[in-house]
């Protein structure tokens, strides 16, 4: 089983999370757009642009809509960390979108909820959701692999409150800043999409501290997956 897309693009908030994957598929070349590089090569006969968007969901939707305009990608994967929402998934676990949701929306119908919009949940991809959970049984220790929804919002979420109201409300394993803005824009787009996202920090109190020294080890466990993904 292996990706077959014209062009992938591949998007992350961070340089800690994109520079080891333009490293390590030689990434060589690169266009600026958008106050970033758009990073772009040819790996397996398999045509990559990465980017790092920012923090935030207005720059991962930007970015995304030039990987889908400007590069032709038909196929979108999110890399990064994030904060757990459920007490099973720890440190340097990894989580595979089922769906995403913007748990910062609210137009008075209800959390999450996108008014006049015919969907407020995007689906990931089954086609790349599938490939990752077979990547991801072979690569990561037993345990460390879970699918589930990812939450999104213009928030770093420190609060054990707020942790409990986010698994409560939309059952969610993680969250983070990005991911539900590039799974909107795909949407739009009828582009597949999957977020992969490991876990940096609890999303609790002390999580401001937990992501600053646990980040790295963290992005080796996405950057491994994907590139296993790819190669």
């Amino acid at each position: 089983m292996t990706l077959a897309y014209k062009r992938i693009g591949i998007i992350a908030a961070l340089d800690e999370e994109l520079a080891d994957i333009v490293e390590k598929l030689q990434l060589n070349e690169a266009e600026e757009a958008l106050h970033t590089l758009f990073h772009f090569g040819t790996v397996h006969e398999q045509q990559v642009v990465a980017v790092k968007c920012g923090v935030g969901k207005v720059n991962a939707a930007a970015a995304t809509q030039h990987l889908i305009e400007k590069f032709g990608c038909d196929c979108v994967i999110n890399v990064g960390v994030a904060g757990s929402t459920n007490d099973d998934v720890r440190k340097n676990h990894v989580v595979l979108s089922t769906d995403l949701h913007e748990h910062d929306m609210d137009c008075l119908e209800g959390p999450g909820v996108i008014s006049r919009m015919d969907t407020s949940v995007f689906l990931s991809d089954k086609t790349l959701l599938d490939l990752a959970k077979l990547k991801g049984k072979a690569l990561l220790p037993e345990g460390f692999l879970h699918v589930g929804p990812i939450v999104s919002g213009d928030q770093f979420v420190s609060s054990k409150e707020k942790t409990m109201w986010l698994s409560e409300t939309f059952g969610s394993l993680c969250t983070e800043m990005e991911g539900a803005a590039i799974a909107h824009v795909c949407y739009l787009n009828s582009v597949p999409f999957l977020v992969i996202r490991s876990i940096s920090d609890m999303a609790d109190e002390d999580a401001l501290d937990s992501f600053e020294s646990s980040k790295d080890e963290a992005v080796d466990y996405t950057t491994a997956l994907l590139l296993a993904m790819i190669g």
